[in-house]
């Protein structure tokens, strides 16, 4: 669990590295710069339990290789997040978050567990359906400029 009420480096680097797929990301009118900020603000928001109720992170030789963020929508669990740094992919840490992810659900009283992703991000939509999610609706998001 990350105690911490601020993010570190590693955090706000993950998250940035990890949100390529996010519909912030691959908007037009979105700069690079602005996706940064508004990832790096997500973060915050985060630890300090504006968004998440908690951060579970996965350390490797004393660093951050990896995080989820776990929240509540409409009663359920909800994953909000969930970042493997790339150069540890492929190695079972996300199902060790996720497995983390639902002990921590249970121990605090949830029954039902949901995820939202990009139907995009392959290597997230595979994890999730490889430890027992299923789909049970698409949607679109767009945005709107004024």
């Amino acid at each position: 669990m990350y105690e911490n009420n601020k993010p570190n480096d590693e955090l706000e680097n993950l998250i940035t590295e990890g949100g390529i797929y996010s519909r912030f990301y691959i908007d037009p009118n979105i700069s690079k710069k602005q996706y940064e900020k508004m990832h790096k603000l997500w973060i915050a928001n985060s630890t300090n339990k504006k968004i998440a109720k908690t951060v579970l992170v996965i350390k490797k030789t004393g660093r951050i290789v990896g995080f989820i963020a776990l929240g509540e929508k409409n009663g359920r669990g909800n994953i909000v997040y969930i970042v493997v740094r790339s150069d540890m992919r492929g190695r079972g840490l996300g199902k060790i978050l996720i497995s983390s992810a639902h002990r921590w659900y249970i121990l605090n009283n949830y029954k039902y567990v949901q995820a939202e992703t990009q139907e995009a991000n392959i290597t997230a939509c595979t994890m999730y359906e490889k430890v027992g999610y299923h789909l049970e609706k698409e949607q679109d998001f767009y945005h709107f400029w004024l």
